[in-house]
This record gives structure tokens, C-alpha cells and sequence, in this order.
């Protein structure tokens, strides 16, 4: 069966797709929805994004919008607006006139050091052309409104330089201001994501809803331990949970079967419910349903396998970590650690101080990837990490993952510790050390 994915994208990128949208329906069946500006991407998302198996974005303004009250409704992902060929725009210009002044294009490639100067090294010393400067940092925020003030004043900027007189070409990368700019009478290009790019990303995104359906057919296997000083206490304690958790799962239709011991109570059911339960493995399971008195007494392990003995195997290696640590932990059917949950839930700032705004102009990340790597080092007491483990921790695949630490290396935030081939084929296991320090300690 071929998964569903509805793709919102602007005007332009809607005309660009169709003619690549046969190739694409050869692995998956893709819906083309077309949204002029931020807000319409939200209706179309709100409309209809239960009816799809993931969502793609023209561009993460569109995504983080449509999204802002991270009220996914399916798993949601936005092409990389640094994709686009800019050479092949600028090689297209000299064609036309061997005489094109550089200097008199306006490119609103974003303020990040890292993008500015890759793309500066493309013109002439004398003949650069005009780019957002820092200055329109303060137009990202996360409210209601988000991007939708940076567009406009994006927008407004390449008005601004065509009416003075200033350029002569504006080259966006924002598909919502191009009918703007067209009805301004603003000759403009819209960079285009390459065809074997949307293909390779479609591509992609296939795979990881294949391997996720993969992974809800798994057994998972919740084991929780009582540590009341007797046998007959523990007993009536993990009874009574029993009871509660049972009648929630009939009442939610979750399919689990109980087996209770002396001091231990053993639920059986599958990856996707106990997925869904814990809200991707980083909240407390039941941790609302049982009272306190019989919380306080508990220790909870949590695992994952493709039999239920690896499951249970991993659900005790989860509970041996519990108990010394006093927290609940998973262990996935890659014998990976997941934890403490219900850590990853900490607020994040949503307006970032001086601070945050100054390490994420010179790593070329977002703020809020920057909170959350933090995060992870207070949570696992070390800043060295792999980006399997920091994927895990952030909810994200594990190549955005290796490529948000490669970023933040190459900028001069982290270094490789160690690289650990572990005798299997494949690629190594690379540690990275995360090399911020943030004033008075904290994250």
C-alpha cells in the first residue's frame, strides 16, 4: 500500500511539482495544495491533515506556522530552503546579458553567517549584491504571527531597493511575497528547489513512514516494580494499579494484557500504543491515572522489541536504570536508552535572551535546537552525546540530527570526542562534544 502525503507549497513550487508529479506517484501517492501565505497554509493543515500519512511543506515558515501550536496532526516536514541552485540563476542572467551588474540584484538569503558568506564567494569583489543584513533577526518570533512579520518586512525590503532605484532582479527564496512582487511590477526570479532534490526528499519520507509502521508492529512491554517493605503491601499497591491502568486501556481501547507477580506488574501490548501513551517515548506513562501514595512506592521501565522476550529484556534493563536513578527510562529494540522522561516536556524559551540569539546567528541553528541540545546535556550530566542519542531526545530523525551537530562543529560549538567503529559494517559511531557555555550555567 502506497502512503498518503498532501504537499502545501506555494503557487510557484505547486507549478513546479506537477511536473515531476508522476514520478513522485511511483513510491507514494502525493496531493498538491496549494497555499498563497502562511495563513492558508494553516487552513489546508487544519482541513486536512488527519487525512494524510505526513504533510510536506514548501518552506519550515510555512511548517512552523501551520504547526505553531504544535498541534501535529501528522508527521509534518518542509523543504530546505538552501536547496535551491542559485549558480544556475545567476549563470541563466549572463546568458541573457553579459553585461549583468550583480551588484544591482537583491538575494533575501537569511541573516546566518554561514549562508552568507558560502553564497558571497559566487560575484565579483566590485559587483555584490544586496542581502538581508542582521537587523532582520528581529523579525523571527514565535507568536501568533510567526513569519509572517519576516515576509512582510522581506517583502518590503525588495520594494524598497527596486523603487529607488537601487536593483534591478529581486531573487526570493519566499514563495508567498512573489505575487506581491509581480503585481509591484518588480522583476524577480523564485529559486526553485532542484527536481532530483524533491524527489530525493519525497524519496526520504517514505522511508521513514515505512520504518516507523515497521516499528508500531513491535511489542512493547511496560514493567512496573513496587518497593513497599512487604510482599502483601506490594501486592494489594500494584493490584490497584492494575486496576486503574486497566480500565483506562478499556475506556481508550488500547489492547493490553496484565500479568502481575509478587512485586512487579508486567504490561504487554505494542510499540505504537505505548508510543502514543507516552507521546513519543518523553512523557510518564499512567503518571496522571495512579494516586500519589502508590506513585511514591513505584519504579517504571519501558522497552521495545520485535519478540516480547526482547521486550521484557529490555523493559528490566530500562528498570535497573529506574531504580538507581529514581526515574522512568525506555530501551528501544536497538538496545538504545531513552531518558529520564518526561524531562524533554521543560518549557523552552520562546523569546531567547541576548545570549541564546548571539550562539544562533554564529551557528546557523535555531534557538529553540539550541535550548533543547543544552537540555540534553543537563539531562544526561554530559555535554558529549552521538546524534542518535540527541535525535532521540529532540523527537527528530537521526540525519537532522547528525546534520544540526555537523553545523554546530563547523561553526566552531562542538567537536568530534571520539569515533568508535564498533566492529560492524557501517558508518562509525561519532561522539560529539558540544563546546557552549552559557553565562551563569545556565541553559
Amino acid at each position: 500500500m502506497k502512503f498518503k502525503i498532501a504537499a502545501i507549497v506555494s503557487p510557484t513550487i505547486w507549478a513546479f511539482m506537477h511536473e515531476i508529479l508522476p514520478d513522485l506517484n511511483s513510491y507514494c501517492n502525493i496531493t498538491l495544495l496549494e497555499a498563497a501565505n502562511n495563513l492558508r497554509a494553516r487552513e489546508l493543515y487544519q482541513q486536512y491533515g488527519q487525512k494524510f500519512d505526513a504533510i510536506v511543506f514548501s518552506g519550515h515558515l510555512y511548517q512552523m506556522y501551520a504547526t505553531q501550536n504544535h498541534d501535529e496532526l501528522a508527521p509534518c516536514f518542509s523543504f530546505d530552503t538552501m536547496a535551491a541552485d542559485l549558480t544556475s540563476i545567476l549563470y541563466r542572467q549572463l546568458l541573457e546579458n553579459r553585461n549583468f551588474d550583480f551588484s544591482r540584484m537583491s538575494i533575501d538569503i537569511l541573516p546566518f553567517a554561514d549562508a552568507q558568506k558560502s553564497y558571497i564567494r559566487l560575484f565579483p569583489e566590485q559587483q555584490k549584491p544586496y542581502m538581508l543584513d542582521k537587523s532582520f533577526k528581529q523579525y523571527f518570533d514565535l507568536g501568533s504571527d510567526y513569519g509572517s512579520r519576516l515576509t512582510q518586512k522581506v517583502k518590503e525590503w525588495h520594494l524598497s531597493l527596486h523603487h529607488s532605484g537601487k536593483t534591478d532582479l529581486a531573487v526570493t527564496r519566499f514563495g508567498g511575497i512573489v505575487q506581491d512582487l509581480e503585481a509591484a511590477g518588480v522583476p524577480y526570479v523564485y529559486m526553485l528547489p532542484s527536481k532530483e532534490y524533491i524527489s530525493n526528499f519525497i524519496l526520504q519520507i517514505v522511508n521513514i513512514l515505512t520504518t516507523k509502521a515497521a516499528e508500531e508492529q513491535l511489542v512493547a512491554v511496560a514493567v512496573i516494580q513496587c518497593a513497599a517493605e512487604d510482599n502483601e503491601t506490594s501486592g494489594h499497591l500494584l493490584a490497584k494499579c492494575n486496576e486503574i491502568i486497566a480500565h483506562h486501556a478499556r475506556l481508550n481501547g488500547y489492547d493490553f494484557s496484565f500479568t502481575q507477580y509478587q512485586q512487579k506488574l508486567e504490561i504487554v501490548t505494542r510499540h505504537k500504543e505505548l508510543s502514543e501513551i507516552t507521546n513519543g517515548f518523553s512523557v510518564i506513562p499512567f503518571q496522571d491515572l495512579v494516586p500519589y501514595e502508590i506513585r511514591e512506592t513505584m519504579f517504571m521501565g519501558l522497552g521495545t522489541g520485535r519478540t516480547q522476550f526482547q521486550a521484557r529484556l529490555n523493559a528490566s534493563r530500562a528498570l535497573d536504570m529506574a531504580e538507581a536513578a529514581d526515574c522512568v527510562f525506555y530501551v528501544s529494540h536497538q538496545g538504545r536508552f531513552a531518558g529520564p522522561l518526561g524531562v524533554q516536556n521543560a518549557e523552552y524559551e520562546s523569546r531567547p535572551d541576548e545570549w541564546l540569539l548571539e550562539q544562533s546567528a554564529k551557528l546557523g541553528v535555531d534557538h529553540l535546537v539550541l535550548q533543547k541540545m543544552l537540555a540534553y546535556g543537563k539531562v544526561a550530566g554530559s555535554n558529549i552525546m552521538t546524534a542518535h542519542e540527541l535525535a532521540e531526545f529532540m523527537g527528530v530523525t537521526r540525519r537532522s540530527a547528525s546534520r544540526i551537530l555537523n553545523k554546530v562543529m563547523n561553526a566552531g560549538g562542538a567537536r568530534i570526542y571520539a569515533e568508535n567503529a564498533g566492529g560492524k559494517k557501517g558508518r562509525p559511531t561519532i561522539q560529539y562534544e558540544l563546546q557552549l557555555s552559557p553565562p551563569h550555567g545556565e541553559a
